[in-house]
């Protein structure tokens, strides 16, 4: 649970960036949220997607949607 709360105050931090945006794409941060935690879980790759949203990981991983 730790990498998830980890993971989660990355993902508060980002949101914090986005208070004055009209709009805000909730499948995007969310998928980057699942495929941080997976990434440091499974394959012990800490990419911080919110800060490098262009990293290869998730680029690979975005592809099969």
């Amino acid at each position: 649970m730790p990498v998830m709360h980890t993971v989660g105050d990355d993902l508060v931090s980002h949101l914090e960036t986005l208070v004055k945006a009209d709009d805000i794409d909730a499948k995007d941060l969310f998928q980057m949220y699942t495929i941080d935690v997976l990434a440091i879980t499974s394959c012990g790759v800490q990419n911080n997607t919110f800060k490098n949203p262009n990293n290869l990981f998730y680029d690979m991983v975005g592809n099969y949607n």
